[in-house]
């Protein structure tokens, strides 16, 4: 059995079963959890990367990204005041927004919590690509 798997994986392409699950994560931005149970910089770092490699450039592209995010929630995915995470987005339209620019072809959709850094940085490129820039004052 273990040799079996072993062979559909090199039929595959694919160097072991740990590379597997590393091209699977790529596949839908899933870099959570690698490290330790809750986000590291470096997870969400590798997610934000990936999410602009799927989606395509955004103005200003990962700096501007990384910018928007220091100076609107000091990159805190937790942030909390009357907006919320990492982008600060108002709390009635996270929802809508999750519910709007979820990419329909993922099998791990997104987490409609507002807490999820996955999902505050799709949303938040999803959204720039759609509409610019302009829902941020620190841009």
């Amino acid at each position: 059995m273990r040799y079996a798997l072993g062979v559909l994986i090199l039929l595959a392409g694919l160097s072991s079963p740990a590379q597997a699950s590393r091209d699977w994560r790529s596949e839908e931005c899933r870099f959570q959890s690698l490290e330790r149970p809750t986000w590291t910089p470096r997870e969400e770092w590798l997610t934000a990367r990936c999410v602009l490699e799927r989606f395509g450039p955004i103005p200003g592209g990962m700096a501007e990204l990384q910018s928007v995010g220091e100076c609107e929630s000091h990159w805190n995915r937790l942030a909390r005041s009357s907006y919320l995470g990492l982008f600060q987005f108002a709390p009635s339209r996270w929802f809508w927004s999750v519910r709007g620019f979820d990419p329909p072809a993922w099998d791990h959709r997104l987490s409609r919590d507002w807490r999820n850094s996955r999902s505050q940085i799709v949303v938040t490129v999803r959204t720039v690509r759609h509409e610019g820039w302009g829902p941020w004052g620190c841009h």
